[in-house]
């Protein structure tokens, strides 16, 4: 979700509890601009009167909505109940507040700081940020209203990364393995789970923000620097015992988009799968993706027809189906508009953008048919001679 309101309103009434108290003070807010609007307008909208502000630029911003900017050093000489409404960590504030005999919750509020957990023990706050572990020697990262669970029997390194912020989850199920230099990162009200025994090794990265969903099922293997980035309302699904097998697969939601894998779907290195503008990228079960394979449901930009004056990516169906049990070439490009039938062979260097019926070796730019009635197994070796070797993997209708 994009809004600042919701997200910075978090934690405002539980506040209240201690700014009205019965020994409660004046309050100042620490922050005289657009940002704090909000922290006034929630105080006027519950008939609670501020004092004034608190900012560095007071001798340039002598009053600001109506009321007086002080410097920082007005809390020295009375007390106050302060709401920081900075968008940042400051330590020098916190350490200012500290040495002014200011205690956060009863003196202070400041819910946009950074908390920076070591992770040996749950931690929660009034800010709404909440972790439950096991004694995870990792770094943790919580925001406005972050949430970290990790279950017991997980394998990671202590150069782990772990960010989130505003209202958001992440969820790694018991006998994970996260490798190191791994960075998860989930924000504005998105979240990310991991289900048991999923495997990220080194420097893989989660990315999920505003709205977005990352979803890594059950016994997946994701190799080195896989990448799972879902922006702005987006959501990334794959399914069980996925595999990653080598380096720099990357997969991409924004606008939207969603990508829905099924199980036991394989990817060599360099593979490449985007969704945007809310379109939708559906993979199969049991699919083989050879090396530097491109599937891409828009072009994330704009192309727009000066004649008949319309926006033709606006206009396009952005929606690929890769159905069950296709294997995809070294090169392969998919595009808007495929719609791939079970037990394909997709030839190296294809351009596909259309529809093409199960059991068909598939090749050339654009793509045609050059053999029906095709199917096809995994294993290199031996050779199978018979139908019956390959009758689960028949698709055709008769």
């Amino acid at each position: 979700m994009e809004g600042t309101d919701t997200m910075h309103n978090y934690g405002l009434e539980e506040m209240l509890k201690y700014a009205m108290s019965e020994t409660a003070y004046k309050i100042l807010i620490w922050g005289a601009c657009e940002k704090s609007d909000y922290v006034l307008n929630f105080f006027k909208d519950n008939h609670v009167e501020i004092y004034g502000y608190i900012d560095s630029a007071y001798k340039d911003k002598c009053e600001y909505r109506g009321y007086k900017v002080y410097d920082s050093n007005i809390i020295k000489s009375q007390k106050f109940y302060v709401y920081v409404a900075l968008e940042n960590t400051y330590n020098d504030i916190l350490f200012f507040l500290n040495e002014c005999g200011y205690k956060e919750y009863l003196d202070f509020w400041y819910p946009c700081r950074m908390v920076r957990l070591c992770s040996y023990q749950p931690y929660s706050d009034y800010y709404g940020n909440e972790y439950e572990g096991y004694g995870y020697d990792v770094k943790i990262s919580l925001k406005r209203g972050g949430k970290c669970f990790l279950e017991k029997g997980i394998e990671m390194s202590n150069t782990v990364t772990i960010e989130v912020f505003d209202d958001s989850e992440l969820s790694v199920l018991s006998e994970c393995s996260i490798g190191e230099g791994c960075s998860v990162r989930v924000c504005n009200n998105s979240y990310v789970k991991i289900y048991n025994k999923c495997r990220l090794s080194k420097y893989c990265t989660l990315d999920s923000k505003r709205g977005s969903a990352i979803q890594l099922w059950g016994g997946g293997d994701f190799s080195e620097r896989t990448t799972f980035s879902a922006l702005r309302n987006s959501t990334i699904r794959l399914g069980s015992n996925c595999e990653s097998w080598k380096s720099n697969n990357q997969f991409i939601t924004d606008y939207g988009g969603m990508i829905c894998i099924g199980e036991k779907t394989t990817f060599n290195y360099n593979c490449i799968c985007i969704a945007v503008q809310n379109s939708q990228l559906f993979i199969g079960n049991d699919c083989m993706f050879s090396y530097d394979v491109v599937v891409r449901t828009g072009n994330h930009h704009n192309l727009f027809d000066l004649k008949e004056n319309k926006n033709l990516t606006a206009c396009k169906q952005h929606t690929i189906r890769i159905a069950d049990h296709i294997w995809l070439g070294h090169k392969a490009n998919i595009f808007s508009g495929a719609d791939i039938g079970n037990g394909c062979v997709i030839g190296a260097n294809s351009f596909i953008n259309q529809q093409f019926p199960c059991n068909c070796s598939i090749a050339g730019n654009p793509a045609k048919i050059l053999n029906r009635n095709i199917a096809w197994r995994r294993e290199n070796y031996p050779y199978y001679e018979d139908y019956k070797d390959f009758e689960e993997y028949d698709y055709r209708d008769d």
